[in-house]
């Protein structure tokens, strides 16, 4: 066998970037996309192959598939690659990781070498997968864990050269592929479908039932066990029509904190069901899973007692319920995560005006399938679902009796409703006279104890369904807002701490609604907040849900605030809006009614703050209800499955407006743009006056933060002269040598301390950050060069000069400056009489000198020749003239600025060029002149 896995791969601690994190899960979901079209094509893999980055599977017919390991590190390098390869020798398993040189025995956690067949002869499992044990993650063949550690974020792959098979697990989930010639009749797929779209809440749940000596809180000692429900859990299965009768199933792998005795959780026999791929079954916990807490675990499926299938993991749980939780409600009623549907109380205010307590009096309505039994409280399941019977029993109360419902008294008209076959109806005669009429319906259901001695428990509800006139069904329309100026639209930048305004063109709406009577309320002034909502999709993200309110707190603002009131309304919206500012991650509309100035209706969106990065991404949102009083009639109507709000009705027509913001989005996108004014990226220091003089330097870069804007303006952002990114020179600066770095940053800024050859810099890799999730979070945005530039300039242009003496002799002397006044040309001569060296600010620093040539004025001692102190440098020597280090012929006295040779007449011609340096050492580098002078010796 041979395997790769996360164990061999590099690895990174967090990458907070989400746009490469959603292009990542975009590559895995066509990654497995494209093993699960290769599995139900039948195709058969003919290689596995190292690739850059990941893998490579080649197929017969010649297509490929390349499993990426996603990037890893700051810089985003991809994760090398490395196949270990698995073998059977002497019943037990050995790996190689050095391509079959050397073997070494695999090790399970408690160091036993493990065996590849049982001490009955047969395999003792050859998938490999993995499974988190105390936090760390291992690899594991067949039910036994190895000490391998591995890193699940990186794909790996199992070549089972018995079975001829290849094992690819990715993203958590095992794909199984098979080669030519293969004889594997196990599932190729067992992957977990999740039953909620938050990991938090999709847990399989098992319910240990009770009655209870007190209702207050449970007791083990007195309490007695009435009924155990198992979990549900469901997966996606190829092929999709396996045989069950040759199917087992188990859970050898269930840990929470540590390995749990095994098996801590069994397969409820008779329990699975398989349809369109689809296999769902029962778990049943035994003691070894505790009350309230939630384990991890895996399903296999083992075929034909010898090919073992493993799904990825998914969580399981075990509570409690009281057997009083059991109750009678409306099956019709929609049910969100984790809210119950509308249970049968006393007062009926649960059903009571709902369509689900209420029939046409004109129709029927059948109890049996309306009402059913349910577990609330822990549980929150229906009764049916479950392994616990129960039965139910309906009766008309029909005898002309008094009830209390929703606090008025009722008498039950003898004769006017039919009961039969669980089926409610109005009799024929005076049928019209039973409209919003109730009729009185005793629901008992009665539920069996599992365990022997137990005494049945009883649940008994008087329910009142109210016959009424068949609503006539409106027209349908649909209104999109759209913004007054057409520029504008509905993209949203992220910004977490101001609200944001669009404007809407309210006529456009108006007119939309057919009517701006529709909404106007006899024209009276008026303002309202209209609620926003959000479509919530499963799981998968392609099926919707519901519809969730994204305006609570706003329209708790309406009210507080009394802005049902016209003296209360703000006198601009930009008033409201900032009010808003306090509320987070809502948005909302708001209508403002001019009365009898139609002109000056008006309509907005208000987004308030974000916070904690909350995006949302492209979606349409649908208006609700309105919180001014009598509303726009806003209802919503069953589509589909999902209740979806109507924000208008127009009763003059008869047609209900499904009002939308469409492409809705808000978005952080962070961006760190420098200002123009330092667009040249470039670091030369600063100089400071006293008395209209220069009297300091000092060579620093200009504070980061003031240099650069930063997007959304609220983000935070965070520079970094990162060691490892600089060049050797800079390396070497930024050490701690005799207790200070001389390159160091500090306050936001590069500070430089002397000495340090700027030349030698030359660029500083400066590292940008979107620090907004905190330091720790901080994402790496952008690495930008900056040039360090020389604050000293170079010498002025000079010529070089000429001597011709034909007695030259050993000793003679030459006097530079004599050769400086005879020159002829008079724009020579006044190039030396002109030598300067300048700083970038204009000072003066050397300049010609009569005598030496060139000499140092003060300043520039006092800009670039002292230390941090105001002390002398010592390396920082000022000013030289001196011949080339490889001048053999003459020597120089800088004093007198001349030249002795110290050769020998030979000859009648000799021809020599001495090079001569002016050199100025400061403490940011060296600023080197050179001249030469041409000596000869020529009889004329």
């Amino acid at each position: 066998m041979v395997t790769s896995t996360g164990t061999f791969v590099s690895c990174k601690d967090y990458d907070d970037d989400i746009d490469r994190i959603d292009k990542e899960l975009s590559g895995v979901k066509e990654t497995i996309a494209s093993l699960d079209a290769a599995i139900k094509a039948g195709k058969f893999v003919q290689s596995c192959n190292e690739v850059t980055g990941g893998y490579e599977l080649v197929f017969t017919d010649g297509s490929k598939v390349t499993i990426k390991n996603g990037t890893n590190g700051t810089n985003g390098e991809a994760g090398a690659t490395i196949i270990p390869e698995f073998r059977v020798e002497g019943n037990y398993w050995q790996v190689s990781t050095d391509k079959g040189a050397t073997w070494v025995d695999v090790k399970d956690t408690e160091g036993n070498k493990v065996p590849a067949r049982g001490q009955d002869g047969e395999a003792a499992g050859s998938n490999v997968s993995w499974v988190t044990v105390d936090g760390v993650e291992y690899i594991k063949i067949g039910d036994k864990v190895t000490d391998l550690k591995q890193n699940n974020e990186f794909p790996n792959i199992a070549v089972d050269a018995e079975s001829k098979t290849v094992i690819v697990t990715i993203d958590g989930q095992n794909y199984t592929l098979l080669q030519e010639g293969s004889a594997f009749k196990g599932l190729q797929t067992v992957v977990y479908r999740k039953q909620a779209v938050d990991d938090w809440d999709d847990v399989c749940k098992a319910y240990d039932i009770y009655w209870q000596e007190n209702e207050e809180s449970f007791d083990p000692d007195k309490d007695v066990l009435f009924a155990s429900v198992p979990a549900y859990a469901s997966f996606k299965v190829y092929p999709g029509d396996f045989s069950l009768n040759n199917a087992k199933f188990s859970f050898v792998d269930t840990y929470k904190l540590s390995r749990n005795v095994a098996p801590a959780l069994t397969y409820m026999e008779g329990s699975a069901k398989l349809e369109n791929g689809i296999l769902s079954l029962a778990i049943l916990p035994n003691e070894g899973i505790e009350t309230y807490s939630t384990y991890a675990t895996s399903l296999d499926v083992t075929m034909y007692g010898q090919y073992t299938s493993a799904s990825d993991y998914f969580t399981v749980s075990r509570t409690k319920a009281s057997v009083k939780s059991i109750v009678n409600a409306f099956t019709s009623t929609n049910m969100n995560e984790n809210e119950y549907p509308a249970i049968i109380n006393v007062d009926g205010d649960s059903y009571d005006g709902k369509s689900y307590g209420c029939f046409d009096y004109q129709g029927t309505y059948n109890v049996n399938d309306s009402i059913d039994a349910y577990i609330s409280g822990n549980a929150k399941v229906w009764l049916k679902s479950t392994n616990i019977s129960y039965s139910r029993v309906f009766r008309l109360l029909d005898q002309n009796e008094d009830y209390t419902f929703n606090g008025q008294s009722i008498k039950t008209r003898q004769g006017i409703f039919e009961f039969k076959d669980d089926v409610l109806s109005v009799k024929s005669t005076n049928q019209a006279s039973a409209i919003d009429e109730y009729a009185a319906i005793e629901v008992t259901t009665t539920v069996k104890p599992q365990e022997e001695g137990v005494k049945e428990y009883e649940v008994k509800n008087v329910v009142f369904i109210k016959a009424v006139r068949p609503a006539v069904n409106p027209v349908f329309g649909s209104v999109a807002l759209k913004p007054l100026d057409a520029k504008e639209n509905f993209a949203f930048a992220y910004n977490s701490s101001k609200a944001q305004i669009i404007t809407l063109d309210a006529r456009n709406f108006e007119a939309a609604i057919e009517g701006r009577d529709v909404i106007a309320n006899d024209n009276d002034e008026y303002c309202t907040f209209i609620t926003l909502n959000k479509p919530v999709y499963d799981a998968g993200g392609s099926k919707l849900v519901r519809y969730e309110s994204i305006s609570g707190q706003c329209n708790q603002y309406y009210w507080n605030n009394g802005l049902n009131q016209l003296s209360n309304i703000p006198a601009k919206v930009t008033e409201l809006a900032k009010a808003l500012e306090t509320i987070e991650n809502e948005a909302v509309l708001y209508y403002k009614n001019g009365g009898n100035n139609a002109d000056k209706d008006s309509l907005f969106l208000i987004l308030t703050p974000g916070a904690n990065f909350t995006q949302f991404k492209n979606m349409s949102l649908l208006a609700g209800n309105s919180s001014y009083y009598p509303g726009w009639g806003a209802t919503e109507k069953m589509t589909n499955g999902v209740n979806t709000p109507y924000a208008v009705y127009n009763s003059f027509v008869s047609k209900l407006f499904k009002v939308s913001v469409d492409n809705f989005s808000v978005t952080y996108n962070f961006d760190c743009p420098i200002k123009d004014e330092y667009k040249s990226r470039t670091i030369i220091g600063t100089w400071t006056k006293t008395a209209g003089a220069y009297s300091k330097f000092i060579m620093e870069s200009n504070n980061f933060d003031k240099m650069y804007n930063v997007v959304p303006e609220d983000a935070t952002v965070e520079f970094e002269l990162d060691y490892k990114k600089q060049n050797a020179y800079v390396q070497e600066m930024m050490k701690e040598q005799n207790g200070i770095k001389n390159i160091r940053w500090e306050g936001n800024k590069i500070i430089f301390t002397p000495r340090v050859d700027l030349a030698k810099v030359g660029t500083l890799k400066v590292d940008i950050y979107d620090a907004t999730a905190g330091s720790p979070k901080r994402v790496l945005f952008t690495t930008e060069d900056w040039k360090v530039e020389q604050p000293i300039l170079t010498f002025s242009a000079l010529v070089d000069l000429k001597y011709n003496n034909a007695a030259l002799a050993t000793d003679d002397q030459i006097k530079i400056i004599d050769l400086i006044n005879g020159l002829k040309n008079a724009a020579d001569k006044k190039k030396w009489t002109d030598l300067t060296l300048k700083d970038a600010v204009g000072n003066t620093l050397v300049k010609y000198n009569g005598t030496t040539i060139a000499a140092e004025e003060t300043i520039a001692e006092t800009l670039y020749r002292k230390d941090a102190n105001g002390n002398d440098a010592t390396a920082a020597i000022g000013l030289k003239i001196s011949l080339d280090e490889n001048e053999k012929d003459f020597d120089y006295d800088a004093a007198t600025a001349t030249l002795t040779w110290k050769g020998k007449p030979d000859g009648t011609v000799y021809t020599h060029d001495v090079n001569l340096n002016i050199t100025y050492t400061h403490n940011w580098g060296v600023v080197t002149k050179t001249f030469k002078v041409t000596v000869t010796r020529k009889v004329q």
